[in-house]
């Protein structure tokens, strides 16, 4: 049977808090790849330098992507949060995009991988266009989308591993209500992608909620129930792909 795929894609990565550090060391210890989401405006240089380092000495345990620009929610008030959206002209958003972009570029060089993550899953048809003409390889919102640039890969991030406030703050859950919601989402042959905010784990039973749900997929995947990857895995996946068409003439 075809092994289920998943990614974790931890938000909102801008500074080595507490919270981020435990997050991260839980990940190592247990050997669970987390794809980070940087807010490039806000990321400040100790986060640069361990991030950067971490890629390079050990690839395969995390990837670094772009979370918008300054995370800045643009939308009226009481309605759904967005960084890029209807109020926001199309040249806003690409400046913002290209300006977040061309500083991720410059700070991590290679160890950067060219996904965009749009601030609070918010995002409209111009900044879709936006991202094509940016050059991303892969775009991770919280839905499926059909309209999603040609040659971008569509890398949804369907599970919640928090719930939310009214206000919109991110909220910590159990380890059995992460590891359930993620059981329910898992496919044979599929990929499933799930996003978590290392800020909600500040508290000492958070902290021991996250350390098991880590070590509960850790678990499913030493008894070959899925397989955690990084967006640069399915990336070369993909790259690989291509280059046996084209060598089959397709």
């Amino acid at each position: 049977m075809p092994v289920a795929h998943l990614f974790i894609r931890d938000d909102d990565v801008s500074a080595l808090s507490d919270p981020f550090l435990f997050l991260m060391q839980t990940a190592l210890e247990t050997g669970i790849p987390v794809v980070y989401g940087v807010i490039p405006e806000r990321a400040d240089k100790p986060l640069i330098r361990c991030l950067k380092a971490l890629k390079q000495e050990t690839p395969g345990a995390l990837d670094i992507v772009q979370h918008g620009w300054t995370h800045e929610n643009h939308s009226l008030k009481g309605e759904k949060k967005y960084e890029f959206g209807p109020l926001r002209a199309a040249q806003q958003q690409l400046t913002d995009i290209q300006s977040g972009l061309t500083l991720m570029r410059r700070v991590f060089g290679k160890t950067f991988t060219p996904a965009f993550v749009p601030p609070y899953h918010g995002f409209d048809a111009a900044t879709l266009k936006s991202v094509r003409e940016s050059g991303f390889k892969a775009f991770s919102a919280g839905r499926v989308r059909a309209d999603v640039p040609q040659g971008c890969l569509d890398l949804p991030a369907m599970v919640s591993l928090n719930t939310y406030a009214a206000d919109g703050t991110p909220q910590p859950v159990s380890a059995a209500v992460m590891l359930s919601c993620v059981r329910q989402a898992l496919r044979p042959g599929a990929l499933t992608g799930a996003v978590l905010h290392h800020e909600v784990f500040a508290g000492a039973r958070e902290r021991v909620a996250l350390k098991r749900f880590f070590q509960g997929i850790r678990r499913w995947q030493e008894e070959g129930e899925l397989k955690v990857v990084l967006f640069s895995d399915i990336l070369r996946a993909r790259g690989r792909q291509e280059q046996f068409l084209k060598k089959k003439g397709f």
